[in-house]
């Protein structure tokens, strides 16, 4: 963050945020009081080149969250329909008939 405030200062003269600081906390005091806030610098010269990358990013990774969100609704929403359609069905004797035999009962206790 020092390093960032240094550069602001040292390239575009200026120091402070909202409003101009009383001296420069990096370059020499000879060089007077600064005149700017960095704030206008901030945003014109050095978010300007980086707002384009930043919001290509955003939409990227939005993209991904729904994607990733569209896949795991669809699989919960497939297994209630599977169970549904499982439960509906007729059960076929192979099923029943292990349920009435007492070896099989003993196995699964």
């Amino acid at each position: 963050m020092l390093a960032w405030i240094k550069h602001l200062e040292q390239t575009y003269q200026c120091a402070g945020l909202c409003s101009p600081a009383t001296f420069f906390a990096f370059s020499d005091v000879a060089q007077g009081p600064p005149n700017l806030p960095c704030l206008t610098y901030i945003l014109q010269e050095e978010l300007q080149s980086n707002l384009a990358q930043f919001g290509f990013l955003n939409l990227i990774s939005g993209l991904l969250v729904f994607v990733s969100w569209y896949a795991q609704f669809s699989l919960c929403w497939r297994m209630k329909d599977f169970k549904t359609k499982v439960h509906n069905q007729p059960h076929n004797n192979f099923t029943q008939q292990n349920l009435q035999d007492d070896s099989y009962s003993t196995v699964f206790k």
